[in-house]
C-alpha cells in the first residue's frame, strides 16, 4: 500500500471544491494538507496558495506515539479503578465503625443507661 503524498496549501478565502467523483470538500481559511490531485486541481490553484514544501509523512511515527499514549491512558484508567475501589472499601469501613460507635454510645453497657465515668466520686 503506497502512501499518498500530501501537499500543503494555504487558503486565504474559503472555498468548496467538487471533485470528479462528485464529493465536495470544503476549505476554510488556513493551512491544509491535501493529496497532490487536490492541490493540482485548477480550482484549488485559483483559490489557494500552493506551498513548495511537501508535508512529511510521519504517520508511522505518529501511530507509534498514539499507541504509546493509549497504553498510558489504559494504565492510568487501571490505577483510577484501583484507587476508587480502595476509597469505596475505606468508606465501607468508616461507615461500619461509625455504626459501631453509635451503637456503643446509644447502648452504654447494655442496660440502657449511660456508662459511668471511672473517676466519679
Amino acid at each position: 500500500m503506497t502512501k499518498e503524498k500530501l501537499i500543503a496549501i494555504t487558503v486565504h478565502t474559503p472555498f468548496s471544491l467538487t471533485l470528479g467523483d462528485g464529493t465536495v470538500q470544503d476549505f476554510p481559511r488556513g493551512r491544509h494538507n491535501v493529496p497532490a490531485p487536490v492541490a493540482e486541481h485548477w480550482f484549488t490553484q485559483a483559490h489557494a496558495e500552493i506551498n513548495d514544501i511537501a508535508v512529511p509523512d510521519n504517520s508511522d511515527e505518529y501511530q507509534a506515539q498514539i499507541e504509546a499514549l493509549k497504553n498510558q491512558i489504559a494504565e492510568r484508567d487501571a490505577t483510577i479503578r484501583d484507587l476508587t475501589s480502595q476509597v469505596d472499601e475505606q468508606k465501607a469501613q468508616t461507615e461500619a465503625l461509625s455504626q459501631q460507635i453509635a451503637e456503643l454510645l446509644a447502648g452504654g453497657d447494655g442496660d440502657g443507661k449511660k456508662p459511668k465515668s471511672s473517676n466519679s466520686k
